[in-house]
């Protein structure tokens, strides 16, 4: 929604508008044609009314916040936009050992934070910066040459940074995850 319309005002709007179809559809009785065709799977899927609510919640940081603080923070956002949308595509998929609620959380992180990297330029053109403010702090990067567009040393090393930091989906959670799925019985990581 935030980045289909310039108006914030018509944004919440719609977030509203969705917050109480996302209740109708809990309720039995969805208007809308995505939600009508969602109905029927979210007892047999076993689809969270507050999953699903988190997914919003993500959209209304995406109005309200243009900033992180800290990794909590960010954490939080890429949460809300990203690792619960892969918990919910794993219990519509039909999941069936319980680590893959983890490593469906853990993967939609991990992309998040990829398309926080790739799209560092386009997100302050639109005013946003994703990259926590701690963060650029440490690597002394200020915000203003982000949103300028300024190349630097220490930009680079920021990025580097983050390119290679170990995140929710390491090396080792990988491979547990490869050796899951060979051996079903290999021990939980």
């Amino acid at each position: 929604m935030v980045d289909d319309t310039h108006d914030p005002g018509l944004a919440h709007q719609q977030l509203d508008w969705w917050r109480g179809e996302l209740r109708r559809l809990f309720e039995g009785e969805p208007t809308h044609p995505v939600t009508q065709a969602l109905r029927p799977h979210v007892k047999a899927a076993g689809l969270p009314h507050a999953e699903m609510s988190e997914v919003l919640d993500g959209m209304e940081m995406d109005l309200t916040q243009s900033r992180y603080l800290d990794e909590t923070g960010l954490n939080r956002y890429c949460h809300c936009v990203a690792g619960v949308v892969g918990t919910l595509s794993a219990r519509l998929f039909g999941y069936s050992d319980p680590h893959t609620l983890v490593f469906a959380e853990k993967l939609g992180l991990s992309l998040q934070l990829i398309n926080i990297l790739r799209d560092v330029g386009e997100d302050a053109r639109r005013g946003r910066i994703y990259l926590p403010v701690d963060t650029l702090q440490r690597f002394q990067v200020p915000a203003s040459e982000i949103l300028q567009a300024k190349h630097s040393e220490r930009f680079v090393a920021l990025m580097q940074y983050h390119a290679g930091a170990p995140g929710p989906c390491t090396t080792r959670r990988w491979n547990c995850c490869r050796a899951r799925t060979a051996a079903p019985s290999a021990r939980a990581c």
